[in-house]
């Protein structure tokens, strides 16, 4: 009875229920280091400026 009114994509263990796998590219860029870096400083700098706003 509750099952029907469940709509289609949110039966829960179903493919569509899960998150996406992340490809070859995706896994490549969160170890490689130099990218890292570049993400970290450009996150700081949000920050920073963010900080610098408020004050």
């Amino acid at each position: 009875m509750m099952q029907d009114q469940i709509p289609e994509n949110k039966r829960p263990y179903e493919q569509a229920y899960f998150p996406a796998k992340p490809n070859k590219f995706v896994l490549f860029m969160h170890t490689f280091l130099p990218w890292q870096i570049i993400r970290f400083a450009a996150l700081n700098l949000k920050i920073v400026r963010l900080l610098m706003k408020g004050h």
